[in-house]
């Protein structure tokens, strides 16, 4: 066959298909960064939203606590230091959640990250094995090709759904962290005596 005659000739089947899953995945590819970039400005509006929220939050309960200490020296001067206690422990709990609620926030951002970057190469992998696809020569190269290739995803599958699997408990774990030590103290103080 000539080179006009090549040019010329309708694609193969094999030729169309594969076309077909590339120009797919050239898609799904440009549909994950968009998903991405969508992500990771939900999640910037979200982390606003939360320091927002926690500065009210405290904005709040530093007004109420004001109030409340200011009535309580009035109405019963002896408990004043006590309830400064009290509310000092509080106060404290409700920092430990502030600081869990932003861990969670990054975790959850350090897990959308590691959830696209695998998504990215995933399809960079789709793109570069219809290339592939492309140059076989017989179906026997299509069968070893795509038997290489799916044991492959196998392999990335189970190594990656590890990999979650160790990312969501070291961020059980760090999110958790900061309330232990509250739980102790919680349980500590209020038992103790008032100071005289």
């Amino acid at each position: 066959m000539t080179r006009i005659e090549m040019a010329t000739s309708k694609p193969s089947k094999a030729q169309e298909s594969a076309d077909k899953a590339l120009k797919a995945h050239q898609a799904a590819a440009a549909t994950a960064v968009a998903a991405g970039k969508e992500t990771a400005q939900t999640t910037e509006t979200a982390e606003k939203a939360l320091k927002a929220g926690t500065e009210a939050i405290s904005r709040a309960y530093d007004q109420a606590f004001g109030a409340c200490m200011d009535a309580i020296d009035k109405a019963f001067p002896p408990a004043g230091g006590r309830f400064g206690d009290l509310a000092g422990l509080q106060r404290a709990n409700l920092e430990a959640a502030f600081a869990a609620g932003s861990r969670a926030m990054k975790n959850a951002e350090a897990l959308s990250e590691h959830v696209l970057a695998f998504n990215r190469k995933a399809m960079e992998d789709g793109v570069a094995t219809a290339k592939k696809l492309l140059e076989c020569k017989t179906i026997q190269d299509v069968v070893e090709l795509q038997t290489d290739v799916a044991r492959a995803q196998l392999d990335t599958v189970l190594a990656e759904s590890g990999r979650l699997a160790d990312l969501a408990i070291e961020f059980a774990g760090a999110f958790a962290e900061p309330m232990p030590a509250r739980r102790g103290e919680a349980v500590d103080k209020p038992g103790k005596p008032p100071a005289a």
